[in-house]
């Protein structure tokens, strides 16, 4: 679409990239307490005065059943990936997001800020002051 003019086509697909992403965000900001709820229900199991266990949210699984079993390691690994990595994904972002703001100067920082002074539509405006690093005694 965009062949003639590949700068526009690039600041483009930048900002579809921005977006697509920024969505990924938002939908695993959404559904990550219900599927942690789900998935640490899998271990919640309630022994009755008989000695057999069963699953608290759904009575009819047994929880000593081979079939659970699978479902206990299968939420072991799900674990590993929302209700730890989601959390470590974002911790990383904020991160790596620190590392660009902020670059070191021998004794002073240079510190980006965004400048909504001269903000102009469509453009982010940064203005960089070298700070001291150290407090003063």
């Amino acid at each position: 679409m965009f062949w003639w003019c590949p700068v526009r086509s690039s600041i483009i697909a930048g900002r579809l990239s921005n977006e697509i992403f920024s969505s990924f965000l938002f939908m695993t900001f959404l559904i990550l307490p219900s599927v942690s709820i789900q998935i640490f229900s899998t271990f919640a199991c309630r022994e009755f005065d008989d000695g057999s266990r069963f699953l608290k949210v759904d009575y009819s699984i047994n929880c000593d059943d081979d079939s659970h079993k699978l479902y206990v390691k299968y939420a072991v690994v799900m674990a590993f990936i929302f209700p730890i990595g989601i959390p470590f994904l974002y911790f990383q972002l904020l991160k790596n997001h620190q590392k660009k703001s902020y670059l070191d100067v021998g004794q002073k920082k240079l510190i980006g800020r965004p400048c909504w002074k001269r903000k102009e539509a469509g453009k982010e405006n940064w203005e960089f002051s070298l700070e001291d690093s150290e407090p003063p005694a």
